[in-house]
């Protein structure tokens, strides 16, 4: 819904409206009603919401703002500013919050596990292992314990430990590691003066996911945000390096294979050109919000540049990080679709017989060996991945250019 304004409206800040600056060009809004939001706004736009006091008409704000800066607004120009940055957001009393994204829109079919109030009273006895000076050094140990174990023993016979006993120990472990995960991250927000919302679970791509509201980690020190993006990963290097101290105790294999089971989802959470922790700590690194979609803007311009079309293009040294960042993301994705598409082209092709096999067999045979199931599924899992992204892709796209066309449903 698009607000109507007019030069002699006078507006009033919502008392659930706060900023604070971001970086050297930006300030971040954080707006605590029932939806919580965080919007990006230039230093410039801030000087001219700083001036909105429930007296000042828009007409006021413009001659004031014109009285002390070298730029002068025209009375189009501080109508398209508050039209197109500032309306649909509930930074004003009265204004809705048409224009929010949904929390968490990457992530289908989720549902609460752990309310606010639960979150808020587990996470404070997790607090005090998020201290600055002892985080990373505790995060840099328990990831030398954890990987310990695999100079001793190889990969083929950790594989190999792998049986159905194993494994049924491993799904209750791991969602209990999981569930610390989350509780890592709401324990780093609330540690540094955040405030961490409810604790719940749904689907990213394929893969069923924990995810915890920090929202309110915007409002950190960028230093800090970085310890509540890594709070999770934190949290299951403990408990692995704990389980790493017991195979040394007890050499059992078997203990290692449950790590590197662990392990990988870990290790997937840490990828940075997926929307799980690694990117939100890479975002957080270089203190760059919208990491891809900026890193996509600027690459194109870095290659029209380089054919010519961007004659005047002149990066910045974010801009440079900006780029790699991008090109680094563009061989990621050749790389897999090179593997995909040259290397297992075969099994990309009869991925949906394969799977209707799988299926049949274990309808009609129903096989008790767990082998069996272990060696399909591995065999099957990256082809479901890689047709569940495409289908997704292919949906987003249609859903974009059919709202951009016809208006959003």
């Amino acid at each position: 819904m698009e607000t109507t304004i007019d030069l002699s409206r006078v507006l009033r800040i919502n008392d659930n409206c706060s900023w604070k600056k971001f970086d050297e060009k930006n300030h971040i809004i954080c707006i605590d009603d029932e939806i919580k939001s965080k919007l990006y706004l230039t230093n410039e736009v801030i000087e001219i919401l700083k001036l909105v006091n429930g007296k000042n008409s828009i007409e006021d704000i413009k001659n004031i703002y014109n009285e002390n800066s070298s730029y002068k607004l025209s009375n189009q120009t501080i109508l398209r500013i508050f039209q197109e940055k500032l309306f649909g957001y509930g930074i004003f009393d009265g204004d809705d919050v048409s224009r929010i994204e949904t929390k968490n829109k990457y992530i289908w079919f989720k549902i609460t596990i752990f309310n606010k109030n639960i979150v808020k009273r587990v996470s404070k006895l997790f607090t005090p292992a998020f201290d600055k000076t002892f985080f990373y050094p505790i995060l840099f140990l328990s990831t030398l314990i954890t990987i310990s174990p695999f100079f001793y023993v190889s990969f083929s016979k950790v594989y190999h430990a792998v049986d159905g006993d194993l494994f049924v120990n491993f799904i209750i472990i791991n969602l209990l590691t999981l569930i610390f995960h989350e509780f890592g991250h709401s324990a780093a927000c609330q540690k540094y003066g955040g405030e961490g919302g409810s604790i719940g679970f749904g689907f990213y791509i394929l893969s069923p996911v924990f995810f915890s509201d920090v929202t309110d980690a915007w409002r950190l020190h960028r230093k800090e945000r970085l310890i509540v993006d890594l709070g999770g990963v934190y949290m299951q290097l403990i408990i692995t390096a704990f389980f790493s101290i017991l195979f040394f105790v007890y050499h059992d294999i078997r203990i290692v294979s449950l790590i590197s089971l662990i392990l990988i989802g870990v290790v997937f959470n840490l990828n940075p050109f997926l929307r799980y922790d690694g990117y939100w700590a890479l975002s957080d690194l270089m203190n760059i919000t919208n990491l891809r979609e900026r890193s996509s803007r600027i690459t194109g311009k870095f290659y029209g540049w380089i054919v010519g079309i961007n004659k005047n293009f002149n990066p910045s040294k974010r801009d440079v990080m900006l780029i790699v960042y991008g090109n680094i993301s563009i061989l990621f994705i050749l790389y897999i679709l090179f593997y995909m598409v040259i290397k297992q082209h075969n099994s990309i092709i009869y991925f949906p017989k394969n799977l209707y096999y799988f299926v049949c067999g274990i309808l009609i045979n129903q096989p008790t060996e767990f082998n069996w199931y272990k060696k399909n599924i591995v065999a099957l899992f990256p082809f479901a991945v890689f047709y569940a992204i495409i289908i997704i892709s292919f949906y987003k796209n249609f859903k974009d250019h059919f709202n951009k066309r016809y208006g959003k449903i």
